[in-house]
């Protein structure tokens, strides 16, 4: 079973993209329905600068947000807030005065609208017709040398995020045409399923050039 951990900020810089991307991910990972291991509670950061809570109802619509993504379980990070420690501000569904507020009572919601319905969710599956391919490979290449340092040659411990920022961009771009998508991996053997594959920045081809394959090539700039 895969799990992920799905953290974002709440508020209007929640948009669902990046649930959904995660939930591709995960699902392409097994290629079955997987975990949200840890997800936002109140709020996160490493400091009081930036802590912003949901809107109600917020929380509501995550849950079943990632549930349609196929998640099969849903857990925040954490229960209750802590006290001392590095992760102080990294807010759970209770304060840090560890009593019932607003939040508690949208998880409780939640849970009670759950119990009612949530044997029917279990498992859900997609049929999209759309796949864009992630390559270890390629992210580990282009973390090397990435394409957008090209003049600054770069240690391999330097953490680079040209292949990461490429792949998420063009999945958030399906997301805003609303075109769903799995996400398959490079170590696949049938794509036949699928009407339109898109392969970003693929650094390793050698099966597919020795066997001939046809594709089309695009050109991106200032990516």
């Amino acid at each position: 079973m895969a799990g992920n951990d799905v953290y974002f900020n709440w508020q209007d810089e929640y948009d669902g993209r990046h649930q959904t991307l995660q939930g591709n991910l995960a699902r392409g990972a097994k290629g079955r329905n997987y975990f949200v291991a840890e997800t936002t509670g109140q709020a996160q950061g490493w400091d009081a600068v930036k802590q912003i809570p949901p809107y109600d109802g917020q929380m509501y619509q995550d849950v079943f947000a990632n549930i349609g993504n196929g998640a099969n379980l849903y857990m925040y990070w954490h229960w209750s807030s802590l006290n001392a420690g590095q992760e102080i501000y990294w807010k759970g569904v209770l304060g840090h005065d560890h009593a019932p507020n607003r939040i508690y009572a949208e998880v409780a919601r939640t849970g009670a609208d759950l119990k009612k319905v949530g044997a029917a969710l279990v498992d859900l599956k997609k049929d999209n017709r759309v796949a864009v391919l992630y390559s270890t490979d390629s992210n580990n290449a282009l973390t090397f040398m990435p394409f957008d340092k090209w003049n600054k040659p770069l240690p391999p411990s330097f953490h680079a995020d040209g292949y990461r920022r490429m792949f998420e961009r063009v999945n958030a771009a399906l997301y805003q045409a609303r075109v769903e998508t799995d996400i398959v991996f490079a170590d696949a053997l049938d794509f036949s399923k699928y009407k339109l594959l898109i392969v970003p920045a693929l650094y390793f081809a050698d099966r597919y050039a020795d066997g001939n394959g046809r594709h089309r090539a695009t050109q991106l700039h200032r990516v």
